[in-house]
C-alpha cells in the first residue's frame, strides 16, 4: 500500500469510528425501552355495519319527523335534538313556555306512538 492510500484509509477509518461512537452515544440517551410492547392505536372509525345502522335510524327518525305536524315538530327538534331548554325554545319561536311544554308533550306522544307502530310492523312477517 502506498503512503497516500494508507493516509486515506486511516482518514476513512477515523470517520467511521467517530460516526459509530456518536450513534452509540445518541442511543444511550434515548429513554425508549425497546423490549416493551407498544399498544396498537385504537381505530375509532365506525364499522360499515355501525354506519349502516346509523343511516337506517336516521331514515326512521326523518320519516317520523315528517309525519309530525309543523308546530310540535319544531319544538321537538329544538328541545330533544338540539337540547335547548323550553325557555330558549319559547324565546326562539316567540311563544309562551306553556305552549312549548304542551307542543313538546304532543310531539313526544306522536314520536313514541310512531316508534311503537314501526316496531310492530317490523315484527310482522
Amino acid at each position: 500500500m502506498t503512503v497516500g492510500e494508507e493516509h486515506e484509509r486511516s482518514f476513512l477509518f477515523g470517520i467511521v469510528v467517530r460516526v459509530s461512537s456518536e450513534v452509540r452515544r445518541a442511543q444511550s440517551r434515548r429513554r425508549e425501552i425497546p423490549d416493551v410492547d407498544v399498544e396498537e392505536p385504537i381505530d375509532e372509525t365506525p364499522s360499515a355495519e355501525a354506519m349502516l345502522d346509523e343511516k337506517h335510524a336516521r331514515t326512521l327518525l326523518d320519516s317520523i319527523l315528517q309525519s309530525m305536524p309543523d308546530d310540535p315538530r319544531a319544538v321537538f327538534v329544538l328541545c330533544e335534538l338540539e337540547e335547548l331548554s323550553t325557555a330558549e325554545v319559547a324565546e326562539i319561536l316567540g311563544i309562551p313556555t306553556g305552549t312549548v311544554a304542551s307542543r313538546l308533550r304532543r310531539a313526544r306522544e306522536h314520536f313514541h306512538a310512531s316508534v311503537e307502530r314501526m316496531k310492530r310492523a317490523m315484527r310482522q312477517p
